[in-house]
């Protein structure tokens, strides 16, 4: 007897179309989630796995940009200058932190040094007192106060280094120490000559007296050209002025003297004596006396001996 084999059921249509729909629907929910993540920057496909940030401050710009190029993730660099004690072209600060990771096309600003406040290197390759990038002002010719104002807005003072008498206009600088250019720390001062004019010639009065009176100002006196010297001399009770000598010549007889424009040395010497006694006078003419008679002898008009 032959036996024929049962055909298979078949599972309704409607069973088998449940998990299809499941599965392209838990599809589609994934491929949405995964875009948004990209699209809210929960993953950051640009970034290279291990790229950081390398440690670029101490070095030239130029070599800090090489590094960053190194790196071929295309960053964009922008740099700014401030005066720095650096030399010219170091790198002073980074705005990416050394270590941080880094993503393709970002921007990284270096702040470089302009080398302003550098300090000199002596010969020996020791760095000389910090200077400040200060150079003394050239001051000579100048006129006093107006070096000093605008030295002062540098930061740095004049100090009295003398005067002399020269043919510049007085308060003219004649000179500085140190030299116009030397380096020089804020607050640093600089000697300066100073001119007090064209000089004026001095004269010497010399004045002096006998004894019986004084002479003031007495002793040598000194006297600018031009100037005006008076004098005054003054007798004690009972002398006189007598002798007025003027540079060794008798002048008349003055208890004011004056030196007017002097322009040589001139001498004063004056000479005091007593007073002379004078008679005292008289109430009337002089009477003249007459001869009294002798007593012994009568006078007789007619004697001839009284007639001879």
């Amino acid at each position: 007897m032959k036996h024929t084999a049962a055909p298979k059921k078949r599972p309704p249509r409607g069973r088998m179309a449940v998990p299809v729909f499941a599965v392209a629907a838990a599809a589609l929910l994934a491929v949405l989630t995964l875009l948004l993540c990209i699209l809210g920057g929960v993953f950051d496909f640009s970034a290279k796995a291990g790229v950081t940030m390398p440690e670029l401050r101490g070095q030239t710009e130029t070599n800090a940009r090489q590094t960053l190029e190194a790196l071929s993730l295309s960053l964009k660099v922008r740099v700014t200058t401030v005066a720095g004690e650096e030399d010219t072209g170091v790198v002073l600060e980074q705005s990416v932190p050394f270590g941080e990771v880094l993503k393709k096309n970002q921007t990284v600003r270096l702040t470089v040094s302009d080398g302003s406040l550098a300090r000199p290197v002596s010969v020996h390759g020791e760095p000389e007192p910090e200077t400040e990038s200060l150079r003394a002002p050239d001051v000579v010719g100048q006129a006093l106060e107006d070096a000093r104002q605008s030295a002062e807005r540098m930061g740095i003072y004049l100090t009295d280094g003398g005067s002399v008498y020269s043919n510049q206009p007085a308060g003219t600088i004649l000179g500085q120490d140190p030299a116009a250019g030397t380096p020089l720390m804020r607050g640093s001062a600089v000697r300066v000559t100073v001119s007090l004019g064209p000089e004026t010639p001095e004269y010497v009065i010399s004045a002096r007296c006998s004894a019986g009176g004084s002479v003031s100002p007495s002793g040598e006196q000194r006297f600018k050209a031009g100037e005006r010297a008076e004098y005054t001399l003054t007798p004690e009770d009972g002398f006189e002025l007598r002798i007025l000598e003027i540079d060794g010549e008798e002048a008349a007889l003055e208890t004011h003297y004056v030196f007017s424009d002097i322009q040589e040395n001139h001498t004063l010497y004056a000479v005091f004596e007593e007073k002379e006694d004078t008679p005292e006078p008289t109430d009337g003419p002089e009477q003249l006396s007459t001869p009294s008679p002798s007593p012994d002898r009568p006078v007789d008009p007619a004697s001839p001996s009284d007639l001879r």
